[in-house]
């Protein structure tokens, strides 16, 4: 399977749209650029102006669901979804690999996702803060759990 990421056009789509969602306020299970967003959904709707798919579709959940879940939904959706490839290495990153958290205590299931961009920086939107770029080594997000990447569906 060929990474959607791949080409020099599709990442610059990229780096552009998330350049767009910054600054993007914090507001739970929101969906919309410059007026409110939340993990999920800025993830989401970036990967959607890029062209990745039409539309998605994402069971509900609770904005603190890795403190009481006991699975992540998050994952659930991706290990489902046709465009997304589960990584087995945690650490390799390539440009527009979605990455999930766990942020805190170490048996809590992922419940935090952003956007690997470039270099050492990825896309996410945190509480209080909204969408930002942050640094991958920063420890807050050490315990990273899994790493998707963006496919490209075959045409047939």
């Amino acid at each position: 399977m060929k990474p959607f990421f791949d080409n020099e056009e599709r990442r610059k789509l990229l780096f552009s749209v998330v350049k767009s969602w910054i600054g993007t306020p914090f507001i739970a299970h929101g969906r919309i650029k410059g007026a409110g967003a939340d993990c999920v959904n800025s993830n989401a709707e970036i990967y959607l102006e890029c062209g990745l798919y039409e539309r998605y579709d994402f069971p509900n959940y609770t904005i603190d669901g890795g403190n009481h879940a006991a699975t992540s939904k998050i994952i659930e959706w991706l290990d489902a979804s046709e465009h997304f490839e589960n990584l087995a290495d945690v650490s390799s990153f390539q440009t527009g690999d979605m990455i999930c958290f766990r942020i805190g205590e170490s048996e809590k299931p992922a419940w935090h996702c952003g956007i690997f961009v470039s270099g050492k920086n990825f896309v996410h939107c945190v509480k209080r803060y909204g969408v930002q770029l942050s640094h991958i080594e920063d420890p807050s997000f050490a315990n990273r759990i899994a790493i998707y990447r963006p496919i490209q569906k075959e045409v047939v």
